[in-house]
């Protein structure tokens, strides 16, 4: 508890230990004890979980949710939310495509287009090439 305020202050020479530490536990215990007792039930009943998390394309998600690629080693079809615009979530395919890889995990989930804007034939197939290109196999 002693670490905390360095989740927002810096706190000297352990600040970035500090961080690192609280948020490295933080995301253990979300994946394990959140999306882990998730795909637990889901298995035992013969459910096929999957589900995209918030910002699956920014730089940093850490303070958002952790660490993508330790959520989705704790979740059968690892997924990206690309619903707003083209382009806007390529970054996100490639982690969860990624940890679909790392945990043999065969499908790769998108939720797309459901708040687009603009929306053509090209746009369509653009963003389904750019997805299949980067590991997403089922939209």
């Amino acid at each position: 508890m002693k670490y905390y305020p360095a989740l927002w202050y810096d706190i000297g020479p352990n600040t970035a230990a500090a961080r690192n530490a609280l948020f490295g536990y933080r995301a253990y215990l979300f994946a394990t004890n959140f999306v882990g007792r998730i795909e637990d039930f889901c298995e035992a009943h013969g459910i096929k979980a999957g589900g995209h998390f918030d910002q699956e394309e920014i730089v940093n998600p850490v303070p958002v949710n952790g660490d993508f690629i330790k959520l989705f080693e704790h979740q059968g079809v690892p997924a990206v939310d690309d619903i707003y615009n083209l382009g806007r979530s390529n970054p996100g395919y490639k982690i969860v495509s990624s940890a679909a890889s790392n945990y043999d995990r065969p499908v790769v989930f998108s939720e797309t287009y459901a708040a687009y804007r603009t929306m053509n034939e090209k746009i369509v197939y653009k963003v389904a090439m750019d997805q299949y290109a980067m590991g997403v196999n089922l939209q």
